[in-house]
């Protein structure tokens, strides 16, 4: 895996994150993230994708020696927890539920396999796990290819300390016109975040609507949130 780091002005190199949106000048509209190849100006909205942990991901990866003896079961998760993980498991129209231990040694990466943390895998999320056995088995790693990492700049707004929740209000211009356009993007933070305002350390409570700031995390394309990592007060 390459990495991928896209200028705040510039195209994207290698594999690009594309914001999908409606080019309506001032409207507010849902991030949609995706991955594809080429180059695309919406790159410029998104700064960076898994830009750590890809080396010691790939060799977490089904490729690695030490994981052929796993079995692979390839679902969607319907429970998690510290000490489980639950995945229903569609073949043939039949739904098999399996839930597997998750322990201190459970490897989780990201669909381009940088290295994650427990607290970015969420209900819905598509996952390959690697298991000791398919009944009371513990899972190995966790590959989520419903997760991947970015950064992003903007105004906060609609904060919300009980929920520990804020929407990031991204403001560019247009490629084609030069108008003015607004991106909105869900940021949630959990126990895992951390807040920075230059080499100060912070708290959520540090934060506030219309401060800029840089957010590092996690961006999930089932529930189309960004599950903040690092929350950095600019202004």
């Amino acid at each position: 895996m390459r990495k991928l780091i896209t200028g705040i002005t510039g195209l994207a190199l290698l594999v690009g994150v594309v914001a999908v949106f409606q080019p309506a000048p001032s409207q507010a509209s849902d991030f949609d993230a995706e991955p594809g190849r080429g180059m695309s100006a919406m790159t410029s909205w998104v700064n960076a994708v898994d830009v750590h942990g890809d080396k010691d991901g790939n060799s977490r990866y089904s490729k690695s020696e030490s994981n052929r003896q796993y079995v692979k079961v390839n679902g969607k998760v319907t429970a998690i927890s510290a000490s489980s993980i639950s995945v229903d498991v569609v073949k043939d129209g039949v739904t098999t539920a399996y839930t597997f231990t998750i322990d201190s040694a459970t490897k989780i990466i990201r669909k381009f396999k940088g290295i994650a943390s427990l607290t970015e895998v969420l209900v819905g999320d598509t996952v390959r796990v690697y298991v000791t056995s398919l009944t009371g088995g513990t899972a190995k790693l966790i590959w989520d290819k419903s997760i991947w990492w970015v950064t992003l700049s903007g105004k906060i707004s609609v904060l919300n300390a009980t929920d520990k929740t804020f929407s990031l209000v991204i403001t560019r211009k247009e490629p084609q016109t030069g108008l003015p356009m607004t991106l909105t993007v869900p940021i949630k933070a959990n126990d895992a975040t951390t807040y920075w305002q230059a080499s100060t350390a912070k708290a959520f409570t540090d934060l506030a609507n219309d401060q800029t700031v840089n957010v590092r995390g996690s961006w999930n394309a089932v529930v189309k949130v960004v599950v903040a990592g690092k929350v950095t007060i600019k202004s």
